[in-house]
């Protein structure tokens, strides 16, 4: 092992050296080059993105018609951090909370750790490696970009750690409700966090009710929910469904072959109540069938609560609709955000800036049948309130009257 630490301590500092000389030789951008890299952006996302026709009903823009003035506004900038901007601004105006630069602003984290995915995740591995010189350019830009931000005031440990706080649980009313409440579902926590929750969950025998508050959860992993909570809280496995729906663009073929292997070309004749652009001829379905197995069940036989608003986004939102297909809990508050249903964002690199991109390219069918990519979850009660809090005290008062 010592001789592994040496070596490594040897030859590291060298490869960096090779590294920042080489991203200390690339030339800004040109016009042409910027050109180039929309064109192929702009290409594949009108074959494989599935929710133009949602934002053009819901914010009223037609992103593909917008090709020349988006052309127009890229060749017009100065350097490429302003470069970088402008096409950020152009993909902020279809309002997708999935699609972002983030896996070239977090690079040096993302990259180690689709690497270490498998072979399930090879073509997001690639995307991550075509250009590493790029990449690594682009991340020290952009952080550069934001250390002339104002610096933020540093809180005490205890502050800090207490707002950074995604999980926390209490017996409410003498005890006759108990209180979960997840803002994220982070899946590096789940061997961490089974501990607590089991604890807790220990102590709810005697509650009626068990309300679990995501409000604001903006997601995670499903295996976060399905194993830490559900699965101490069924008494036998229980078995839901995935209806999923992908456009048939050569790059999503790229990255989910097995997807087309047993999926079945959309027709108006599959479901009702669909957006029409589904019916085009390019969109598949593809039904997957899930099951949780029971994990040493705790003694509850309350009734269960999972209060969700529309910030509520993701692998959250596929909680909400996990309970609604299989009435495991009552979905009360707000209608949720859009895209609970789906898999991980595709990552693509540009040709000619390496900019790291992802984009969501599979979304479902909700229980009740509509299109989760626009709809969200609509809950089974409406509890209202003009924030969190006074959301889940109006549920509190509601479950109260009950009684």
């Amino acid at each position: 092992m010592k001789k592994f630490v040496s070596l490594f301590l040897l030859f590291f500092p060298m490869l960096m050296s090779a590294e920042s000389e080489s991203v200390t030789a690339l030339k800004p951008l040109t016009s042409d080059q910027k050109t180039i890299d929309f064109e192929y952006l702009y290409t594949v996302l009108r074959d494989n993105y599935p929710f133009f026709g949602v934002a053009e009903r819901k914010y009223g823009v037609d992103w593909l018609a917008n090709h020349d003035e988006y052309v127009r506004r890229l060749k017009a900038t100065a350097d490429d951090t302003a470069y970088y901007r402008e096409l950020n601004d152009i993909l902020r105006e279809l309002h997708d909370g999935h699609m972002d630069f983030s896996p070239t602003i977090k690079y040096s984290k993302v990259k180690p750790i689709l690497d270490g995915l498998g072979p399930d995740f090879e073509p997001w591995s690639r995307a991550m490696h075509r250009d590493s010189v790029r990449a690594v350019y682009w991340e020290q830009l952009l952080a550069k970009k934001d250390s002339h931000k104002k610096p933020v005031k540093k809180k005490s440990p205890s502050k800090r750690s207490s707002a950074k706080s995604y999980y926390t649980d209490t017996l409410l009313c003498k005890g006759k409700i108990a209180l979960m409440r997840l803002s994220s579902l982070p899946y590096e926590k789940i061997s961490a966090d089974s501990l607590r929750v089991t604890s807790f969950l220990s102590t709810i025998s005697d509650a009626d009710y068990l309300i679990i508050d995501i409000q604001g959860n903006s997601g995670g992993s499903e295996l976060y929910w399905s194993r830490l909570v559900v699965s101490r809280l069924i008494p036998k496995p229980i078995t839901y469904f995935s209806i999923q729906i992908v456009r048939g663009g050569a790059v999503n073929r790229e990255y989910n072959p097995d997807f087309f292997e047993g999926a079945e070309s959309l027709t108006e004749n599959t479901y009702d109540g669909l957006p029409e652009e589904l019916y085009d001829g390019t969109f598949y379905t593809r039904k997957y069938s899930r099951e949780i197995e029971a994990c040493d069940p705790v003694a509850f036989r309350g009734k269960i609560f999972l209060l969700v608003d529309r910030k509520v986004f993701s692998s959250a939102g596929g909680w909400a609709d996990f309970c609604k297909q299989t009435g495991w809990a009552t979905v009360v508050g707000e209608t949720t955000g859009v895209q609970g249903i789906g898999r991980d964002p595709i990552i693509i690199s540009l040709p000619e800036s390496g900019l790291l991109l992802r984009y969501p390219y599979c979304n479902g069918i909700n229980a009740d049948g509509t299109f989760n990519g626009e709809v969200g979850v609509r809950p089974d009660i409406e509890i209202h309130g003009e924030n969190k809090n006074e959301r889940l005290q109006n549920l509190i008062a509601y479950l109260r009257h009950c009684k």
